[in-house]
Protein backbone atom coordinates (compact mmCIF):
# COMPACT_ATOMS: atom_id res chain seq x y z
CA UNK A 1 0.00 0.00 0.00
CA UNK A 2 3.02 2.29 1.03
CA UNK A 3 4.46 1.69 -2.55
CA UNK A 4 1.24 2.31 -4.57
CA UNK A 5 0.69 5.30 -2.79
CA UNK A 6 4.34 6.42 -3.09
CA UNK A 7 4.49 6.44 -6.44
CA UNK A 8 1.06 7.70 -7.25
CA UNK A 9 1.77 11.13 -5.38
CA UNK A 10 4.97 10.87 -7.03
CA UNK A 11 4.18 10.77 -10.67
CA UNK A 12 1.18 13.63 -9.31
CA UNK A 13 3.67 15.83 -7.39
CA UNK A 14 6.50 15.53 -9.63
CA UNK A 15 8.21 18.69 -10.62
CA UNK A 16 7.81 20.13 -13.79
CA UNK A 17 10.46 19.40 -16.67
CA UNK A 18 11.06 22.37 -17.72
CA UNK A 19 13.73 23.26 -20.35
CA UNK A 20 16.87 24.93 -18.92
CA UNK A 21 17.54 28.40 -20.00
CA UNK A 22 20.55 28.54 -21.92
CA UNK A 23 22.75 31.82 -23.78
CA UNK A 24 21.14 30.47 -26.83
CA UNK A 25 17.82 30.37 -25.87
CA UNK A 26 17.78 33.67 -24.34
CA UNK A 27 19.51 35.05 -27.54
CA UNK A 28 16.60 33.34 -29.43
CA UNK A 29 13.70 34.84 -27.07
CA UNK A 30 15.62 38.38 -26.38
CA UNK A 31 18.13 39.58 -28.27
CA UNK A 32 18.06 42.73 -27.15
CA UNK A 33 18.48 42.20 -24.10
CA UNK A 34 20.93 39.76 -24.18
CA UNK A 35 23.08 42.42 -26.35
CA UNK A 36 22.91 45.02 -23.81
CA UNK A 37 23.80 42.81 -21.18
CA UNK A 38 26.95 41.44 -22.80
CA UNK A 39 27.61 45.08 -23.40
CA UNK A 40 27.41 46.22 -19.93
CA UNK A 41 29.92 43.25 -19.12
CA UNK A 42 31.96 44.68 -21.52
CA UNK A 43 32.18 48.06 -20.60
CA UNK A 44 32.65 47.25 -16.85
CA UNK A 45 28.92 48.64 -15.32
CA UNK A 46 27.19 45.15 -15.13
CA UNK A 47 26.25 44.51 -11.69
CA UNK A 48 28.45 41.54 -11.69
CA UNK A 49 31.53 43.63 -12.52
CA UNK A 50 30.50 46.51 -9.88
CA UNK A 51 29.76 44.04 -7.56
CA UNK A 52 33.04 44.55 -5.46
CA UNK A 53 34.62 41.69 -2.64
CA UNK A 54 35.25 39.08 -2.47
CA UNK A 55 34.60 38.83 -6.39
CA UNK A 56 36.10 42.24 -7.13
CA UNK A 57 37.55 45.43 -6.05
CA UNK A 58 35.14 47.68 -8.10
CA UNK A 59 32.54 48.09 -5.42
CA UNK A 60 32.02 48.00 -1.93
CA UNK A 61 31.77 44.59 -0.51
CA UNK A 62 28.88 43.32 1.02
CA UNK A 63 28.31 43.88 4.96
CA UNK A 64 25.98 43.90 7.93
CA UNK A 65 28.10 45.42 10.87
CA UNK A 66 31.63 44.96 9.03
CA UNK A 67 32.30 43.64 5.91
CA UNK A 68 33.58 39.95 5.90
CA UNK A 69 34.94 40.66 2.31
CA UNK A 70 37.29 43.08 3.47
CA UNK A 71 38.95 40.72 6.02
CA UNK A 72 39.63 38.00 3.34
CA UNK A 73 39.93 40.65 0.28
CA UNK A 74 39.23 39.57 -3.43
CA UNK A 75 40.79 35.80 -3.13
CA UNK A 76 39.82 35.02 -7.29
CA UNK A 77 39.19 38.03 -8.54
CA UNK A 78 36.06 38.07 -11.78
CA UNK A 79 36.95 39.99 -14.82
CA UNK A 80 32.95 40.00 -15.89
CA UNK A 81 34.14 40.39 -19.46
CA UNK A 82 35.98 38.21 -20.05
CA UNK A 83 34.59 35.40 -18.42
CA UNK A 84 31.00 35.93 -19.38
CA UNK A 85 31.62 37.60 -22.71
CA UNK A 86 34.76 37.08 -24.10
CA UNK A 87 36.24 33.50 -23.07
CA UNK A 88 32.42 31.74 -24.35
CA UNK A 89 33.20 33.70 -27.56
CA UNK A 90 36.75 32.26 -28.01
CA UNK A 91 35.66 28.76 -27.75
CA UNK A 92 33.31 29.36 -30.92
CA UNK A 93 35.89 31.24 -32.81
CA UNK A 94 37.50 28.31 -34.37
CA UNK A 95 35.02 27.42 -36.21
CA UNK A 96 33.42 30.60 -37.17
CA UNK A 97 36.12 32.58 -39.16
CA UNK A 98 33.95 35.76 -38.99
CA UNK A 99 33.83 35.78 -34.95
CA UNK A 100 37.40 35.20 -34.77
CA UNK A 101 38.52 38.46 -36.75
CA UNK A 102 36.12 40.36 -35.04
CA UNK A 103 37.48 38.87 -31.80
CA UNK A 104 40.83 39.27 -32.96
CA UNK A 105 39.88 43.08 -33.57
CA UNK A 106 38.37 43.68 -30.26
CA UNK A 107 41.53 42.40 -28.70
CA UNK A 108 43.80 43.99 -30.51
CA UNK A 109 41.84 47.71 -29.45
CA UNK A 110 42.78 49.86 -27.26
CA UNK A 111 40.33 50.06 -23.73
CA UNK A 112 39.29 53.09 -24.76
CA UNK A 113 38.32 52.23 -28.02
CA UNK A 114 36.97 48.62 -26.56
CA UNK A 115 34.75 50.59 -23.81
CA UNK A 116 33.54 53.07 -26.59
CA UNK A 117 32.13 50.25 -28.82
CA UNK A 118 30.28 48.98 -26.11
CA UNK A 119 28.79 52.15 -25.76
CA UNK A 120 27.52 52.55 -28.38
CA UNK A 121 24.88 49.79 -28.53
Amino acid sequence: MVLVLTFGLASLLSSPDTPPVTVRSWVQVAPADFLATAATELDGTSLTATYGPPYNNNGTPQQILFAPADVAGVRQPINAAQTFVLAPLSKTAPTDPVLAAALATYNAASLAQQVKWSRST
